[in-house]
């Protein structure tokens, strides 16, 4: 048996991890016994004999007396079939057994448990006690006469260092409580000195680590120089105490990181409050910035907690560390990310240009926006051909009227004009004023280089309080232009004639709607003043959107379409309003004009992914036990493939925990320095919604009181049928109850937790990428799902940029209409402000590629009308129909060999692409039928076409060219079927060119000029 000793030398000012006991690890069968044991010695006793022992266990459970006690014989492995739990509590248990193997060790586990639920949401129980004795006469041998022997506790013991409970996670006796209460002084709350090696990590109880430490003694530690040192001072509250102030005075830069902190978004705070309440314990974590060139010294200081002082003496060491110390996370070197604003900066990425005004007109790649005295637009242009692959088009209008903002009664604003205040190449910012109606209205705008129109508009009454039919916004696009619409519910289709909606935050995920044509659309997005992104997926009811005050007006506002042929009104509005003096109201709103860039299909179709199974059930037809790590795939076998990109999951061995692929950078950096030999380039999951809780700085994130990690409104909790903190047993055994638990890979036992839609943890994910493509050669990152805003979005395509010519980021989603926990809402629509930065998507999960109709496909699934291409997902999706968008699935789900063979054959990735969705007078080819659509590559003397069916049954259709369009004369050419394997044997097309289309399928066609 191995096992670890991690217990403290002995001495008087010794901080014992375990008042009672050593502490160590050792190896058993976790999964029947637990993660936790009390090693006994009996001296005396055999068969027919109970010997009684008292186990300091110190236990966080909330019902130590219903949870099963087993007892093992360390000399045999046999399992004691009689035991009695004489007594239990928190702090200790008696407990009777029968030395079954005579005087010896024996194994006392205390927290067995047993697994629930999904596989990816798997949730521990703890087993219930039982009261079936084998012996009833050795009961009652035990229960009512003195025991015949008496057994000593001598050890605790954890199956890993992870899992163990020291030093921070055993509980103090209430006793022990009173007595560091009584040393207090009468102070409100106590202060505890505690290092960075030990995050304190229960929130209702006091470790007892803490009984062999006077309350407010100093806080010490040794730094290196360049070293962000971190560390904690634990507190405990007596009373509850609001709005408590914490400073630093000490001669070297300290970051109180409850406190003060810089946002996503690069805005900075400073002097937060917090509350203490009585009967928790929470740590409050800070960083002394060691410059490099100090001289070695001690430095002395105090942290002051409200009314409360701590004394600080840290000794800075000779030793010099690069990077902060950041290469030792463990030391929580990290933390210093957590405000860190790379990123944030006026960098202008490719494809896009930086921001032209002329008068009030501003241009960005491919589109236009002119301001109207209001500040509000009353142009917008786009130049996007109808392909979506190029700037040249002539500029199509998307408004048929100037978007007002205005009230029902008859009144009008009077506006001075806009205002320039800030102007570069990546943003332009100006503010308007208007007065009307007895309202005073300021409007602040803003373009960025992608196209997003940022608006605030803040009311105010001029005197008394001011009542309207209504306030709203009103949008008139050309009716040509609001072709199809996508989003508050409606998935995407043709624009209805008339359509309405109204809020319903708590359960949809709906505040924005696209309505456009593929070359030029309008996203108009509602926002109350506080917004803050959501969750999304399964999670967002966990924290949902924030009601608008304005747009919603408790339930007043809504919005609505309609449609007349030429003009589509879109109109947002409020409801009946009240103003009252002095309490303005803003109504915030959000336009993204798509698309974003043109599509380039030659890149899309040269750039042949590989995404190896994720899940373990994808591997495997029953979970292995113990389960084994994912693979991402053997380089050379990937080579002769034919693949050149690699997609590294979560949960394999390469990169085992979800979220950070940092953590094991060193098997990354050697999987890409060898997949980059053989020209593959690799990319690694690592997106934001949850986080691994192998992440060191897990606790630390947990003391910030809710900003980093969800709290949640249990709405998860009802779709597993779990309690309150349930989830993955570390989770329920190191962290407290306010948490949501997120997937759990069980082939790597790496348990996640939900973090929230805004967070300083968006920091520190944006340096962790910068650090991977610095340090790994790292090519690109797979988001699965995106729990960040499009600031992050933007700030982590700057930081991959700055070490990659071309780097790669690619968007996966699931249909989040197929279950209603996930808010109803079309992940396009969802994602739409993050897609300028993603270089393809892929969408399919819960579609059913056979039965959607082409304009849902363009719309919802292809990310053509916003600028990138996509790749199927569900089953293979439906490779003929998919080749109308230029998508495959992914190998190896699907086996792509064949078809990557042919597009080669023609060096389809050189020609150029002119989708069914083109204008007609753009297209090459012409069919007979509206339910069978074509896609057409063109070259020099060469075109290949790609022909899918709609239609209910076999069908033939005639194949028609437009000669100006294809490129070379089409009187005589030749008209082959290749041979594809899996998708159609080779023929030909006779002068007729007449094609003959299954249902549900199509084929391929190479045409050249005939010989």
């Amino acid at each position: 048996m191995k096992h670890h000793d991690g217990q403290a030398a002995t001495g008087k000012h010794e901080r014992l991890d375990h008042p009672e006991l050593p502490c160590g690890t050792s190896d058993w069968d976790h999964r029947t016994y637990g993660n936790h044991r009390i090693i006994v010695e009996c001296s005396s006793g055999g068969l027919g004999d109970a010997v009684v022992v008292d186990v300091p266990w110190r236990r966080r459970d909330t019902s130590p007396a219903d949870v099963e006690v087993i007892v093992l014989s360390a000399a045999s492995a046999g399992r004691v079939a009689n035991v009695a739990v004489l007594s239990s509590d928190r702090v200790c248990g008696r407990v009777a057994f029968e030395p079954i193997d005579g005087p010896g060790t024996y194994e006392i586990y205390y927290l067995p448990y047993e697994w629930s639920g999904h596989i990816g949401y798997l949730s521990a129980t703890y087993v219930p006690r039982s009261d079936e004795i084998t012996d009833s006469a050795w009961h009652r041998h035990a229960d009512e006469t003195l025991p015949s022997g008496k057994a000593r506790a001598v050890r605790y013991e954890s199956v890993s260092a992870r899992d163990t409970f020291s030093p921070m996670g055993f509980v103090a006796s209430d006793e022990e409580v009173a007595h560091l209460v009584a040393q207090g002084n009468g102070n409100k709350f106590l202060l505890f000195p505690e290092d960075r090696l030990h995050p304190v990590e229960m929130k209702h109880f006091v470790p007892a680590r803490w009984n062999t430490v006077s309350p407010f003694s100093t806080v010490t530690g040794v730094a290196r120089r360049g070293e962000f040192f971190a560390f904690q001072v634990g507190v405990y509250g007596i009373e509850d105490v609001r709005d408590v102030s914490v400073h630093v005075d000490f001669p070297l830069p300290v970051r109180s990181l409850a406190t003060e902190g810089v946002s996503p978004r690069g805005e900075a705070y400073v002097d937060r409050s917090l509350d203490i309440s009585a009967g928790h314990v929470r740590a409050l974590w800070f960083g002394i910035e060691v410059p490099e060139d100090l001289h070695a010294s001690r430095f002395t200081g105090q942290v002051h907690v409200g009314e409360a002082t701590i004394d600080l003496a840290i000794d800075v060491a000779q030793e010099i560390v690069p990077r902060n110390g950041t290469d030792q996370p463990e030391l929580m070197t990290r933390l210093s990310w957590l405000d860190s604003r790379i990123g944030l900066d006026d960098t202008v990425p490719e494809p896009f240009t930086p921001i032209v005004r002329d008068a009030d007109t501003l241009q960005v790649l491919g589109r236009s926006v002119t301001l109207a005295r209001s500040g509000l637009p009353r142009g917008i242009t786009s130049a996007f051909t109808t392909e979506v692959t190029s700037l040249h088009g002539p500029p199509r209008d998307l408004l048929a009227n100037p978007i007002t903002f205005a009230g029902d009664l008859d009144w009008e604003w009077q506006y001075d004009g806009p205002v320039f205040e800030h102007e570069s190449d990546a943003r332009t910012v100006w503010h308007q004023r208007g007065r009307g109606g007895g309202l005073n209205l300021l409007v602040r705008g803003s373009l960025e280089f992608d196209g997003c129109l940022e608006y605030e508009l803040e009311v105010r009454s001029d005197s008394g309080d001011f009542y309207d039919a209504g306030l709203g916004l009103e949008t008139v696009l050309h009716g040509d232009v609001a072709k199809y619409m996508m989003g508050l519910g409606e998935q995407g289709k043709v624009c209805p004639e008339s359509f309405s909606w109204k809020w319903d935050v708590a359960a949809r995920n709906q505040d924005a709607l696209w309505l456009g044509d593929v070359n030029a659309g309008l996203q108009l997005s509602f926002r109350d003043e506080n917004y803050r992104r959501p969750l999304n997926s399964n999670f967002y009811r966990e924290s949902p959107l924030v009601e608008p005050k304005s747009w919603c007006n408790n339930g007043e506002g809504g919005i609505s379409i309609r449609h007349t042929g030429e003009e589509c009104t879109v109109r947002a509005h409020s409801g009946r309003i009240q103003l009252d003096v002095d309490e303005p109201l803003r109504f915030d709103f959000r336009l993204l004009v798509t698309p974003f860039k043109p599509i380039d299909s030659g890149r899309h179709l040269s750039e042949r992914y590989y995404h190896a199974p994720n899940r373990p059930e994808e591997i495997c037809e029953e979970l292995a036990d113990p389960p084994t790590p994912n693979d991402p795939g053997d380089l050379d076998t990937l080579h002769a493939y034919g693949a050149n990109i690699v997609n590294v999951h979560h949960a394999t061995w390469i990169a085992p925990h979800i979220n950070n692929p940092l953590l094991t950078s060193g098997r990354l950096a050697e999987y890409i320095e060898a997949a980059h030999r053989l020209g593959i380039r690799v990319k690694t999951y690592n997106t934001v919604r949850e986080l691994s809780t192998s992440t060191p700085e897990t606790l630390a994130l947990m003391s910030l009181d809710g900003e980093v990690f969800t709290r949640g409104t249990g709405a998860i909790r009802e779709v597993f049928k779990w309690a309150a903190g349930a989830g993955h047993i570390w989770l329920q055994e190191h962290l407290n109850d306010t948490y949501v638990t997120g997937w759990y890979a069980p082939n790597v036992d790496d348990a996640a937790i939900i973090t929230n839609g805004e967070s300083r943890w968006h920091n520190m994910y944006v340096c962790a990428i910068d650090r991977l493509a610095e340090d790994v050669d790292l090519d690109g990152i797979y988001l699965d799902e995106i729990g960040f805003d499009r600031t992050v979005m933007k700030r982590v395509r700057n930081v991959l940029a700055r070490h990659r010519a071309q780097p790669l980021i690619d968007l996966h989603s699931a249909n989040q209409f197929s279950q209603k926990r996930d808010g109803q809402t079309s992940s396009l629509n969802l994602y739409m402000e993050h897609l300028p930065y993603v270089d393809r998507v892929w969408l399919g999960e819960y579609i059913d590629y056979d039965t959607i109709d082409p304009v849902y496909w363009l719309v919802e699934v292809s990310g053509i009308p916003f600028g990138v291409m996509s790749d199927m997902l569900e089953n293979g999706g439906n490779r003929w129909r998919g080749m109308l968008f230029g998508s495959t699935a992914r190998a190896p789900r699907m086996d792509n060999r064949a078809i990557w063979n042919f597009w080669d054959s023609v060096d389809l990735p050189s020609l150029n692409m002119v989708g069914w969705w083109a204008a007609a007078e753009r297209r090459p080819v012409h069919v007979d039928r509206d339910d069978v659509l074509v896609t057409c590559w063109t070259g020099e003397s060469l075109a290949v076409i790609s022909v899918a069916s709609w239609a209910d049954r076999d069908v033939e259709v005639e194949i028609t060219f437009d000669e100006v369009n294809l490129g070379f004369g089409a009187e005589n050419v030749q008209i082959d079927v290749p041979d594809v394997p899996g998708f159609q044997a080779a023929g030909n097309v006779g002068p007729s060119r007449r094609v003959r289309v299954p249902q549900g399928r199509g084929c391929l066609l190479v045409v050249r000029p005939a010989h």
